[in-house]
């Protein structure tokens, strides 16, 4: 169930930064297939998805996001990040 709200959320990101609808969204969904992909689109991208996840990126992260991830990719990502990793300590309160 998470899974699929963060892939809403995340899909979310997308037709925001880019104004298409979600069936649009697919693994093709990269820098080399949307001619509106730009820096500055990059940019909101990364600061939306910033924003939705309580997430900071690296910038050699950012400068790798090229392409729209696949679920799985996605709460890697989020996982991966040492906000989500805080985040998840605070939440169960034990250090642990």
């Amino acid at each position: 169930m998470k899974i699929i709200i963060m892939e809403q959320k995340y899909n979310k990101v997308f037709t925001e930064v880019f104004g298409v609808a979600e069936n649009v969204l697919n693994d093709d969904f990269s820098k080399d297939s949307v001619k509106e992909w730009d820096s500055v689109h990059q940019l909101n991208v990364i600061a939306l998805l910033e924003e939705t996840f309580d997430i900071m990126f690296e910038p050699e992260d950012i400068m790798g996001f090229t392409a729209k991830a696949t679920p799985a990719a996605v709460t890697d990502m989020v996982k991966a990040t040492p906000a989500a990793a805080a985040a998840s300590i605070e939440k169960r309160g034990d250090g642990k």
